[in-house]
């Protein structure tokens, strides 16, 4: 009777499957980042003022595919500057604004990120208050003590 072999993977392939794993992970998260993102675009267009156009027949799907994706890009007519954002991939729509809608978007975009900055400064505020409670010199830290011992 000969022994029963035992075929393990090659630490080789794990490492790539791990490696694989953590790739797709990432991709994973970028794109819910890139969707997020475009849905705070999209929002922020209509708080603007920009009229919402929906692809709602092949012909006007068609066409929105052929124009640049997620990018406010001008045009001229009828000597007036307009403003279009094509989404053919999340709401296959198509926002449409002129000069006044394009500055209300542009006010709202850096409002939203300084709105973020201080958001996340509060956050690194509330983290650093709760974290210094822990240095406290009057005896509250983790060295409690040390300034009854003649270290003063």
């Amino acid at each position: 009777m000969q022994p029963e072999l035992i075929i393990m993977p090659s630490v080789y392939k794990l490492m790539n499957y791990r490696v694989l794993n953590i790739i797709l992970l990432f991709a994973a998260l970028s794109l819910l980042f890139a969707c997020a993102e475009i849905e705070e675009k999209e929002r922020l267009l209509s708080a603007a003022g920009f009229s919402m156009k929906y692809a709602d027949t092949p012909e006007k799907l068609d066409h929105l595919k052929l124009q640049e994706q997620h990018e406010l890009i001008p045009f001229i007519k009828d000597e007036k500057t307009y403003f279009v954002y094509a989404d053919s991939s999340n709401c296959h729509c198509m926002f449409v604004g002129d000069e006044t809608a394009y500055q209300q978007f542009n006010k709202l975009q850096i409002e939203h990120e300084i709105a973020d900055e201080q958001r996340l400064t509060a956050e690194i505020n509330r983290e650093w208050e709760l974290d210094s409670r822990q240095w406290d010199p009057w005896g509250n830290g983790p060295w409690n003590g040390i300034y009854d011992n003649g270290y003063k």
